[in-house]
């Protein structure tokens, strides 16, 4: 009768120590997922905060000014608006590289009174 009881009792045994091992590799694998699912969610909050950053700067009176002025071209009263011309214009109309170096810059003021008094 004692060989059978502690048969039964080292089945039991072994059954229990399968079923906690299972149940501890469950966990850990339960746990593994949870840091992931945290994970995201701390990048949605802070997906969140920055969309609500966002909106805070497109709802702002800076952000609509700037976009009156440089979508529209309005400008505030007694301001002078100046308007530039395009890119290729400014190009025909800059001086050429040769037409630069040609030019004589005057003499810095310090060799000037140099030259004046010797």
């Amino acid at each position: 009768m004692r060989k059978i009881i502690s048969i039964a009792g080292l089945v039991l045994g072994a059954f229990l120590s399968l079923s906690l091992a299972s149940s501890t590799l469950r966990i850990a694998g339960s746990q593994a997922e949870v840091d992931k699912v945290t994970a995201r969610l701390e990048g949605a909050k802070r997906e969140r905060e920055r969309l609500r950053q966002a909106i805070s700067e497109l709802e702002s009176e800076a952000y609509f000014e700037t976009q009156v002025r440089d979508k529209l071209g309005l400008a505030k009263e007694h301001e002078v608006v100046l308007v530039l011309p395009e890119d290729d214009v400014l190009r025909r109309l800059s001086p050429r590289a040769d037409e630069k170096e040609n030019i004589k810059l005057p003499d810095p003021v310090w060799k000037r009174w140099i030259s004046l008094f010797m």
